[in-house]
């Protein structure tokens, strides 16, 4: 029987293919980025639950959407046949969208996550992806001559950050942290940007119980930056992954700092509360 479903579902991707309905898909991702670096290619990868396929397929046949066409080389990938996958990107609702560039790095910040596909926001999302892509390819091809300009240091960074290579991401975020002639408008701008890319990965430690890499996520912030907007949130991130590793006085010193300078607000009364929790036993 399931052999003769999965026949019965390729003949149905065929079709939709050869009766122009939405687009020409692949079903192999590592195939799609191998072709898509090959051909200079960016890949665009679907993951969906059988169950819905009909309703997201108005989706990909709305001219919103058709207009890409061409534009990606497009994978559906069947949740249920895909765990490998799934795990390696970090995939967590379905259906979700990723998008890779022309050299296989996926776009981690245009990921598409929701409990439905809506063609607007597909549409926008696919708009985004390509226009980002251009840019930094655009750079990458000028970086040698523009690595003096701090400016473009910066947005080669964050690009590289969006794409996940955090540790090329982190060389040239330390180059412009060591840079002592920044105006003050882009001193501030890389401490932002270099803020989410660390808050975006210990959180998701946290949530993985990977508290270790949340603490040295959190320490690399610490060490490069000092007296930010940032410094409060941080800190909170770091004394509550601090007691879920094991260091229970270090971390409750950091979480009572943060009660005391912070009483009435947001942080001091998340810090509170994960301290009382803690108190009475209870997990996260």
């Amino acid at each position: 029987m399931k052999k003769q479903f999965s026949f019965l579902f390729s003949v149905c991707i065929l079709c939709l293919s050869q009766s122009g309905l939405a687009y020409e898909w692949k079903t192999d991702l590592d195939q799609a980025l191998s072709d898509g670096q090959k051909n200079g290619k960016p890949v665009m990868a679907y993951f969906y639950y059988q169950a819905h396929l009909a309703a997201d397929m108005k989706v990909w046949d709305h001219p919103y959407v058709t207009q890409y066409d061409g534009k990606f080389i497009p994978v559906m990938l069947d949740v249920d046949g895909t765990a490998e996958q799934i795990k390696k990107y970090g995939v967590l609702t379905f259906p979700s969208i990723l998008f890779f560039d022309t050299k296989g790095r996926e776009l981690l910040f245009l990921r598409y996550e929701e409990d439905k596909l809506l063609r607007s926001a597909v549409a926008l999302r696919m708009k985004k992806a390509l226009e980002n892509m251009e840019e930094f390819s655009l750079l990458e091809s000028q970086f040698e001559t523009l690595k003096t300009n701090p400016r473009m240091v910066l947005k080669y960074a964050t690009g590289l950050r969006d794409r996940a290579k955090y540790t090329e991401a982190e060389t040239y975020f330390k180059q412009l942290f060591s840079n002592q002639t920044l105006p003050a408008d882009l001193k501030a701008q890389v401490t932002e940007d270099y803020a989410h890319m660390i808050l975006f990965n210990a959180s998701r430690a946290f949530f993985k119980d990977k508290f270790e890499d949340t603490i040295t996520w959190l320490q690399k912030f610490k060490a490069n930056c000092k007296n930010t907007n940032f410094d409060m949130q941080v800190d909170l991130m770091l004394g509550m992954a601090l007691i879920e590793a094991g260091s229970q006085d270090q971390g409750r010193q950091i979480l009572n700092e943060i009660i005391k300078k912070d009483k009435d607000g947001d942080f001091g009364s998340k810090a509170k509360l994960f301290l009382d929790e803690k108190k009475g036993g209870k997990r996260r």
